[in-house]
């Protein structure tokens, strides 16, 4: 015989669909809907989270009053029914469990969560974290929005499809309102972001105060409301006592625009349908696209936080869509230089790309710090940006001068690009080697000088491009990109490398230079003089905090982050995320090298298929 829940969530437990045929392609644009339970009339109720202007009753909503137990079963069922019919590249939850009491510790192990964190003083021990984590994710969904809809009302209300929506579910808010000085800040951000960008909050609580909720009426779209424990809680949520007066457990009501109306859902959670559900869901997740399914912790040292995967790679082609590496047609991703290098370098917690963002105007020029241990993944991370950029920008758009002062195979395979204009390499073992770095780009921003000085119309190198893409005679002037892995090392050797280095900060952007510099610190006397010139900021590994403070501003990022991961220096704070990887080994159908790594493999590509 069918359960209650059964009935409510519309499935046989004994016909049970797989997962990827609940996850309907059509529902990837579709309304974001959940059953509640059913009316004093029999008549089914369900919850739309679309936001009013497109026929819904959200985006944000609260949930108070009742048992532990009865707001459990009511999130339950909210978060299974949309599981169910969203897969998770559609789909993403964040639970903030700030009372610690496991009610979403089942739910949190679905493929669709991106981080469960449980207690309150885990909770505040990393409180800016957590805060910089959701607003840099929906602060990126603004910017995908106004992209890709334009400017607010010109286009329907549809959340963007670019990435998953983002239902972020918070249990006792009304403490969190008292105990912790910027939730009420981060809640106001996320309810002024861009309603198309598929964010929705769902404040959970037993009782709160009138003071306190009043600060939340603007944003609230709904409000489910169980028994109060009193006749002003009653007031207070639903603008009646009529919820004090539920005597049914499961019962509440829904308040959108209009008069409540009065619903009867489940009293309790139902453990075994949740766990069979959960167990077949997770069952079929390998139809998931794999670069959503990401382990997304704010601190590694949080003790509740649940991680999704245990990989902390990203796969280079995954993240840049090649799904075949080894034919893939390299010329057929690039684009011409439009005022800015941007690439993504791997993933953020919430499963979002990283982007790499240079600009390249006069104004805004930006060159890149990377600063972490010699084994930390920074020699990686390296390879995967010139990588990256070498697929999206042609050699008369972007090239690169790469030093080492190791034998490193990364660049050593690089050095095949049509983009690399030089390779230098071991220069700690060859003090020639530094000379020749020193002489190479002396020459090369003398050269650069001269050529834009050579007639008095070009001022700086966008000046120049800006001629010759309207037809003048003249020869492509890429952006060089200056990638040195070592630059503390080799400084130490040859100090006139310092001032060649200090000269490319001054007159680069005007003459078509980034500078993207790895060291083990930024604050050590051989880098003294650069790092005003470095405003785009890497970290991996662990760092001391008077290191972190050199390079962030800030010393509380919590544990430094395990191989594989990085914090990126952003306007909203540091952002921790995944590095993407190239080094993998890749079995290819070549007879001749058949196992190599796969950016070998995509080197070979651009040698067969570029200019």
């Amino acid at each position: 015989m069918e359960s209650d829940r059964e009935v409510l969530l519309g499935i046989d437990r004994h016909s049970m669909v797989t997962g990827n045929q609940w996850w309907r392609a059509e529902f990837a644009a579709d309304r974001l809907c959940a059953p509640l339970g059913r009316t004093s009339d029999g008549r089914p109720l369900g919850l739309d989270f679309e936001a009013h202007g497109n026929g819904g009753v959200g985006p944000h909503g609260l949930l108070v009053g009742g048992t532990v137990a009865e707001r459990a079963a009511l999130i339950e069922t909210l978060v299974l029914a949309t599981a169910m019919t969203h897969g998770p590249d559609h789909l993403r939850y964040i639970y903030l469990d700030y009372a610690g009491r496991g009610s979403f510790d089942d739910l949190a192990t679905l493929p669709h969560t991106t981080y469960l964190v449980s207690g309150a003083a885990r909770y505040l021990a990393h409180e800016r974290a957590i805060s910089h984590t959701v607003l840099a994710d929906v602060r990126t969904r603004d910017r995908l929005a106004r992209e890709h809809f334009g400017p607010a009302g010109t286009s329907s209300g549809r959340p963007v499809a670019l990435l998953p929506r983002l239902v972020i579910v918070v249990d006792d808010f009304a403490r969190m309102l008292i105990e912790v000085p910027d939730f009420a800040a981060m809640i106001g951000h996320i309810a002024r972001s861009e309603p198309r960008s598929g964010v929705h909050l769902l404040l959970c609580a037993h009782e709160f105060g009138r003071a306190r909720v009043s600060a939340l009426d603007g944003i609230l779209g709904y409000r489910l409301v169980l028994r109060t424990s009193s006749p002003d809680e009653s007031r207070a949520a639903l603008g009646t006592p009529l919820a004090h007066r539920l005597t049914r457990p499961g019962s509440g009501y829904l308040r959108t625009q209009g008069d409540p109306v009065r619903f009867d859902g489940p009293d309790r959670p139902d453990h075994a349908l949740r766990h069979e559900l959960i167990a077949h869901l997770r069952a079929h997740g390998r139809f998931v696209p794999e670069q959503w399914r990401t382990w997304v912790a704010p601190s590694a040292r949080v003790g509740d936080i649940r991680p999704v995967s245990p990989d902390a790679t990203v796969d280079f082609a995954v993240l840049y869509g090649l799904d075949d590496p080894e034919h893939t047609d390299v010329t057929a991703q690039w684009r011409p230089r439009d005022g800015r290098l941007r690439i993504p370098i791997g993933l953020a917690r919430n499963g979002e790309p990283i982007e790499l963002d240079i600009p390249q105007v006069p104004e805004r020029a930006a060159n890149v710090a990377v600063i972490g241990a010699a084994r930390s993944g920074r020699s990686e991370l390296l390879a995967t940006i010139v990588l990256g950029l070498a697929l999206r920008y042609p050699p008369e758009a972007v090239s690169f001068f790469l030093a080492d002062s190791h034998a490193g195979e990364a660049f050593a395979e690089l050095a095949a690009l049509p983009h690399v204009s030089a390779v230098v390499s071991d220069t700690a073992h060859e003090p020639g080697h530094t000379d020749r770095v020193v002489a190479a780009l002396s020459a090369e921003l003398a050269r650069r000088i001269e050529t834009l000085g050579a007639t008095a119309k070009f001022t700086d190198i966008y000046d120049y491009e800006q001629a010759r893409t309207a037809g003048a005679d003249l020869d492509p002037l890429p952006t060089l990109v200056v990638v040195v892995d070592g630059v503390d090392d080799l400084l130490s050797r040859q100090p006139d490398l310092r001032h060649v280095l200090v000269a490319l900060g001054r007159l680069g952007r005007s003459h078509g230079f980034v500078m993207v510099l790895a060291a083990e610190r930024l604050s050590g006397d051989d880098m003294r003089g650069l790092e005003t010139h470095l405003t785009t900021r890497i970290a991996l590994g662990s760092l001391p905090a008077d290191e972190l403070r050199v390079v962030f501003g800030t010393a509380d990022l919590g544990p430094a982050p395990a191989a594989g991961y990085a914090y990126l220096r952003t306007d909203y704070g540091p952002r921790r995320f995944r590095i993407a990887s190239a080094e993998r080994r890749y079995r290819t159908t070549s007879r001749e090298s058949a196992d190599r790594t796969l950016r070998a493999v995509l080197v070979s590509g651009y040698v067969h298929t570029g200019p």
